[in-house]
């Protein structure tokens, strides 16, 4: 992925997938401000230690990203709301980032269970479905009941295993496919929906 993986517009169609996210909420793009030893892909634990330490505010909601002409996902993440109101971002990415896409969704507070990626595809070519399908059922064996609940090793039976090492298969192949596509031509219309020229939209 070349770009920056955070959405820098509101587009039709990522505004359609945050209205199904959570309906009625627009969402706000934050600066990304890692806290000192905060480590990526622990933000609940990052956010509620920088409220003990400066008072403030957890707030969830969803982390949006973009790979297009593929797809979108959301991640369900922590921001922290400090003691003046301001949205920040403490917690460190794989991809650096300056900012993200943020949408609050008070109707899910954190309970310490893990919440599955919603993704949604942004063209009907099936190859981007297999890879959103693999996803989801390999994110729903990992998350099976208390497991959710879990952090390290999951524990599996056997055929659960057998299943997950195939659905990654499924999502490798596809990711192979994805990563070698071609994309829009400059004069074609934009993937995001604005028919407007992709070359001046979100080349």
């Amino acid at each position: 992925m070349e770009h920056s993986p955070t959405p820098r517009s509101l587009y039709p169609k990522l505004a359609h997938f945050c209205e199904q996210l959570v309906a009625g909420v627009t969402p706000v793009w934050l600066p990304v401000r890692p806290a000192s030893g905060a480590r990526a892909m622990d933000c609940f634990s990052v956010v509620e230690a920088r409220v003990r330490a400066h008072g403030g505010q957890s707030v969830t909601g969803w982390q949006l990203w973009e790979w297009p002409p593929f797809y979108l996902e959301a991640e369900f993440h922590a921001v922290w709301r400090s003691p003046n109101g301001q949205l920040i971002d403490l917690t460190p990415k794989e991809i650096p980032v300056h900012t993200i896409l943020f949408l609050e969704d008070p109707t899910r507070p954190y309970g310490g269970r893990r919440r599955r990626n919603e993704m949604c595809a942004l063209s009907g070519n099936p190859v981007i479905g297999d890879f959103i399908e693999a996803c989801n059922e390999a994110e729903s064996i990992v998350d099976l009941g208390d497991r959710a609940l879990q952090t390290g090793p999951i524990k599996m039976t056997s055929l659960e295993k057998v299943r997950y090492g195939e659905l990654m298969q499924q999502k490798q192949r596809a990711l192979f496919h994805l990563q070698r596509m071609e994309g829009p031509r400059k004069a074609d219309f934009c993937w995001c929906g604005s028919r407007k020229a992709y070359k001046v939209c979100h080349y």
